[in-house]
């Protein structure tokens, strides 16, 4: 019981932190395999990028060997690693350790060519470094961005000391060198605006992207939350568009269709006959809500079809069929309850109004009595008299019946109820009756017992009138049951 408790505590989630967290696993697995499709990208993106400003100050350096081979060193080192980072990539497990690395090496070499075109403070080549805050804002949001921005700052503050006590020789595009000191004027200016900016940037992109994973986890909830409407609820569900083209189905829909269903489909290839006759009919007539119940086979169904209209325009129409089989056997069965009850109402009235010519009835034949009769009057007056008894007898029982008398259940000895109903019948008839089998107690209503053996041995005497073998009766132990059973010797029923 420990385990089990243990358990039940660990999985008794809410609703919204299941949601949360089915939304976080989908989202790593969606991120793992995104990340990499963005990063083939943005290397394709980076290398271009490249390409482009080395080359073009590969062509502006005509006049300088140095300057030549150092950007056409770049270009091909660059090329290089961009097909490696390549065929790594899909290798990788840490893709993001990987995009941090490519990060950095860009960070570095804008930096180290700028001391080809001017220094970091002439040069147009620190631009770049915003681009490369803008992609690490774009890849990780507001902690990717504050960090790149803060390497990039880190490699200009320190080009741009070098740049200053002229620890490293600066060159412009051409190859000739660059005093420092005609830099000076404008360059702590252009140094704190760089850093400020870096930061800006870095900030707006951050927030920006925050503002974009939220939306997209937010509607990430909402498509899991649908998708579990769709799949939970008990009745086939479909959305067609506004062409009558499927759209959406869940699983007990593409059950009740019968087929494999795909997005496209038209109504009349998913939907039975009448169905996609209504839907059309909805669809023709700009019908808001639509329902009606109809009958497959065996089965009874309820189909609603409800617009779905934005600006007033129908965009589409859903389409709802419930299984009311049940519901239907239900109504029926109460249908016949109520049948029946009114059967017993008209029945129990009739009786009532049966009895009393039967009681003048009755009263009348025992007032015959007082008169002599020869032999056959007389026995003709039997007759009628037990005729009458057994008519009155016939409307009590039916009148018991329908007003329901309760039951008295008591421990009643069977085989001297039995007796007692022996004896009478044996006296009443002249057939010599049998009784045989075990003294034996059982539970019920003993006015009850004693007219259903009156009536089963009473069969059973009119079945064997021409028959002289007697009527027996054995009682019987069969475990935790009694059993009675009644034998004749007469023609039978056919």
């Amino acid at each position: 019981m420990r385990n089990c408790g243990h358990l039940k505590r660990n999985f008794a989630l809410t609703p919204s932190a299941f949601l949360t967290g089915r939304s976080s696993i989908l989202k790593e697995l969606f991120m793992n395999a995104d990340l990499r499709k963005k990063t083939s990208v943005y290397l394709v993106v980076r290398i271009s990028i490249i390409n482009f400003v080395v080359a073009f100050l590969f062509f502006m350096s005509s006049e300088s060997n140095l300057s030549k081979a150092v950007f056409l060193g770049t270009l091909i080192v660059a090329n290089a690693l961009f097909l490696l980072s390549l065929t790594l990539l899909h290798r990788m497990e840490k893709v993001k350790a990987f995009l941090y690395a490519h990060f950095i090496f860009d960070v570095f070499l804008i930096t180290a060519l700028s001391f080809f075109d001017g220094g970091v403070v002439d040069s147009d080549l620190p631009l770049l470094f915003y681009l490369i805050i803008l992609a690490a804002g774009v890849f990780f949001y507001d902690r990717g961005a504050v960090l790149i921005a803060t390497i990039v700052s880190i490699f200009y503050i320190t080009s741009f000391v070098l740049l200053l006590t002229e620890q490293i020789p600066v060159h412009d595009v051409t190859g000739i060198l660059i005093n420092p000191a005609e830099t000076q004027e404008m360059a702590f200016l252009t140094l704190f605006i760089n850093l400020v900016l870096f930061y800006i940037v870095s900030y707006v992109i951050s927030n920006l992207g925050m503002a974009y994973l939220k939306k997209g986890e937010e509607f990430e909830v909402q498509q899991i939350l649908l998708d579990d409407i769709f799949e939970n609820v008990t009745f086939s569900l479909y959305v067609f568009d506004h062409q009558g083209l499927l759209s959406r189905w869940n699983s007990l829909g593409e059950s009740f269709s019968g087929k494999r269903l795909k997005l496209g489909l038209p109504c009349s290839q998913v939907l039975p006959n009448e169905i996609a006759i209504a839907l059309k009919k909805v669809y023709q007539q700009h019908i808001e809500n639509y329902g009606d119940d109809f009958k497959r086979g065996q089965q009874y169904f309820n189909v609603q079809i409800s617009a779905i209209r934005k600006n007033d325009n129908d965009i589409g129409y859903m389409v709802l069929v419930h299984d009311i089989t049940s519901k239907k056997a239900l109504e029926e069965k109460l249908q016949e309850m109520d049948r029946l009850a009114y059967l017993g109402t008209l029945g129990a009235g009739m009786a009532h109004e049966l009895r009393n010519p039967l009681a003048s009835l009755y009263g009348s034949i025992q007032l015959l009595d007082e008169r002599p009769f020869n032999e056959k009057d007389k026995h003709l007056y039997g007759l009628i008299l037990r005729e009458a008894e057994r008519l009155n007898k016939i409307v009590t029982d039916f009148l018991d019946f329908v007003k329901g008398e309760q039951v008295e259940k008591k421990t009643v000895p069977i085989k001297e109820l039995i007796r007692e109903v022996i004896l009478m019948l044996s006296v009443l008839t002249g057939k010599e009756i049998r009784l045989a089998g075990d003294d034996l107690f059982v539970v019920g209503d003993k006015d009850l017992l004693i007219q259903t053996f009156n009536n089963l041995i009473w069969n059973a005497v009119e079945a064997s009138e021409k028959v002289k073998r007697p009527v027996e009766v054995n009682i019987m132990n069969q475990g935790s049951e009694c059993c009675v059973e009644v034998r004749d010797y007469g023609v039978g029923m056919e």
